[in-house]
This record gives structure tokens, sequence and C-alpha cells, in this order.
């Protein structure tokens, strides 16, 4: 794994690129709605505990 980062970090930029949009951006995607979706629930969560005090 690290000699393919290192690769990658001394890589033209026509392979970075592609390499950059077609995997990385949707992963990053991906990550940030569980993140959201979890940051909601909790905040559900605790609006929940919080009516009933």
């Amino acid at each position: 794994m690290g000699e393919l980062l290192v690769d990658l970090t001394q890589a033209s930029i026509w392979i970075q690129l592609p390499v950059m949009l077609l995997v990385i951006m949707p992963l990053a995607g991906v990550g940030a709605v569980l993140l959201l979706s979890a940051i909601d629930r909790l905040g559900a969560l605790f609006g929940k505990l919080k009516k009933k005090q």
C-alpha cells in the first residue's frame, strides 16, 4: 500500500486527477453522508432526552 501511494504522489497529474475524481471523491462523499447521518441521529436522540426532562 505504501509503495502504491508513493508511486501515485510521484505520478503525472494526468494519472493523479482521474484517481482523485473516480476513487477518492466518491469515498469522501460516502463518508460525509455517513457522518451527517450519525450527527442527525445524535441530535434527535439528545432532543428526545431533553424533552423528557
